[in-house]
């Protein structure tokens, strides 16, 4: 009994780590980067630039929300018009890249 329960621990202690995801390194220039990005995003956002959508966004972009679907075109024309930001403030906890590894 013994010999079976130190055999199940084994095995279960390995199939821990030979099915254990690793996650991609922290690259903190590239989490920079994009935290930047996404901060004069909104910035421009808030002061009616739509210069800032028009060069930073695909011509795929879509914007969905609870009352439309707008292309690239739309949002750049609705962004002096579509509202009034006094302010914003932009939280980010953490940003996390995963990757997934393939057992076979």
């Amino acid at each position: 009994m013994k010999t079976i329960m130190m055999i199940l621990m084994v095995v279960v202690g390995l199939s821990a780590v030979a099915f254990a995801q690793r996650t991609a390194p922290k690259n903190s220039n590239l989490e920079t980067q994009i935290i930047a990005l996404e901060r004069a995003g909104w910035e421009a956002w808030k002061n009616k630039d739509s210069s800032w959508t028009r060069d930073n966004v695909t011509e795929e972009f879509l914007l969905v929300n609870s009352e439309s679907v707008s292309d690239k075109a739309q949002v750049i024309r609705s962004t002096g018009t579509d509202c009034e930001v006094k302010s914003f403030s932009l939280v980010i906890s953490s940003l996390s890249i995963w990757t997934k590894t393939r057992f076979s």
